[in-house]
């Protein structure tokens, strides 16, 4: 079964990030570099829409700094794009802050206009699917595989690993590779430093960049701190 429906979260003070504030920055009102930084919601919508034929619902979460300048140049902005949108403020006022926005997912689900279909089929080589996430998704140039990844590459030729889904690592904050490209980079080059192999959950890594692949557990998980008393009162969580 695929999704209904995409939320996509944004926040209008990463937005002013990617206008070119900096981060100590970002409390203050902007509406220029909110204007700027729009790209980059835009290219999420084109990765959603375009690309997956996904139907999107636009949450903004919104923080205490947020002026009702910010929020009525966002959602004019969004007006434009044509895509529904709705406040999220489920931190500040609980499940009542994002009612509009559950109001909204649902409406758009009942139109039923899903045309979801997926980038890549299972079976091609594995190399053209890296290359489909980055020319497709991460609208990249050229693709430069270091020494390490192209021996990757052989290896899972050679032990028929072709079928497995491309899960890339790379960072959070930019769509390329690169953290310091903001807003909508494209046809920049996109490195591949190795490409690791996660055959037990189906996935091949290509690592991109300096990036830390997310832990496993600690010596001591959280959930042992997690207690309920005698009268149900539960402790530890956090």
């Amino acid at each position: 079964r695929h999704p209904d429906v995409a939320v996509l979260v944004v926040t209008i003070r990463a937005l002013k990030y990617h206008g070119g504030m900096q981060k100590d920055e970002l409390t203050e009102e902007n509406l220029d570099a909110l204007q700027r930084g729009f790209e980059n919601v835009q290219a999420h919508l084109h990765i959603l829409k375009n690309i997956f034929g996904m139907p999107v619902v636009v949450a903004i979460n919104r923080f205490p700094q947020d002026t009702e300048a910010e929020i009525e140049k966002l959602s004019k902005l969004l007006d434009a794009e044509n895509v529904p949108f709705a406040l999220s403020e489920g931190h500040a006022k609980g499940g009542e802050g994002v009612v509009d926005l559950a109001k909204a997912v649902i409406a758009t689900i009942e139109k039923g206009e899903n045309n979801y279909r997926p980038l890549y089929s299972l079976d091609l080589p594995l190399k053209q699917k890296i290359e489909l996430v980055a020319h497709q998704v991460y609208s990249a140039g050229a693709i430069k595989y270091s020494k390490q990844a192209e021996r990757a590459l052989r290896v899972a030729e050679k032990n028929n690993l072709n079928n497995l889904f491309v899960c890339m690592a790379k960072t959070q904050s930019s769509i390329s590779d690169d953290p310091a490209l903001r807003g909508w980079p494209r046809g920049y080059n996109f490195y591949i430093d190795d490409i690791r192999f996660r055959t037990g959950a189906g996935f091949a890594v290509p690592i991109c960049g300096n990036i830390l692949e997310m832990p496993g557990l600690p010596k001591q998980p959280a959930a042992w701190q997690v207690d309920i008393d005698d009268d149900g009162v539960i402790t530890g969580l956090f």
